[in-house]
């Protein structure tokens, strides 16, 4: 098997990670609106996905500047990991109280 083969299978996977997830703007992971319009967020995974054209200002306004470790940039995606970052799991963590707040209370 090519690389340039194996490359296009791990996009493709990426692609289809992102397709299941779901998206929220940036102010309900409790991140300034500047750091990005929309993020895509597995609660399950704990995987925060954005597009690589906003993960500049996403690093900078959202601090996550310093999450190296939990970075992966793939084709057009970088994926930040909420289990290597406390910094990711704080803003799934804000996401998930807010989730929670809006849903209406089973009685």
């Amino acid at each position: 098997m090519s690389i340039m083969f194996e490359i296009q299978e791990h996009i493709s996977a990426i692609e289809e990670l992102i397709d299941r997830m779901e998206s929220a703007r940036t102010e309900r992971f409790g991140l300034d609106s500047r750091s990005a319009y929309r993020l895509y967020y597995d609660l399950d995974d704990r995987v925060i996905a954005c597009p690589v054209r906003d993960d500049r200002t996403l690093q900078y306004y959202g601090g996550f500047e310093y999450e190296v470790e939990a970075r992966m940039e793939v084709g057009e995606w970088v994926l930040y990991l909420g289990e290597l970052s406390s910094r990711v799991a704080e803003c799934l963590n804000f996401l998930e109280e807010s989730i929670e707040e809006r849903e209406p209370e089973m009685v």
